[in-house]
């Protein structure tokens, strides 16, 4: 009888232990998760400009160049395709100038391949 409450007496150690584990683990992925929504948060760009010139959509580039820098293009509501087919450029591939009112992230890789040092966030089209 000793033995046998001896050995339930480790199982339920392990089973303690294991539990223990789990639980660090998991919290270090909550954390982890945390840490990265917070980063992603202090990442966005929070600074709006107002940029003038050519906007460029081809089938894997959505460029925007001003003359001195070229951005890769985030327009998640679609503006710039909007504007484009108001001006009659439908397609794949389109280019025509536009004055945009948006936010430019901290100098990095961005776009296919990481080709653009910079990436606008397009907020508006503004009337140039």
């Amino acid at each position: 009888m000793g033995k046998k409450a001896a050995w339930l007496g480790g199982g339920v150690a392990i089973i303690g232990l294991l539990a223990s584990c789990a639980s660090i683990a998991y919290q270090s992925l909550q954390n982890g998760k945390l840490n990265d929504i917070k980063e992603s948060i202090d990442s966005v760009p929070k600074k709006t400009l107002t940029l003038n010139g050519t906007f460029t959509q081809s089938l894997e580039q959505s460029e925007f160049n001003d003359g001195t820098t070229k951005y890769h293009v985030f327009d998640p509501n679609n503006l710039l395709a909007e504007y484009a087919k108001a001006q009659g450029q439908t397609g794949v591939s389109i280019s025509l100038p536009v004055c945009i009112e948006g936010r430019v992230t901290e100098k990095g890789r961005y776009g296919h391949l990481g080709k653009y040092p910079y990436e606008l966030w397009v907020d508006k089209i503004c009337q140039s």
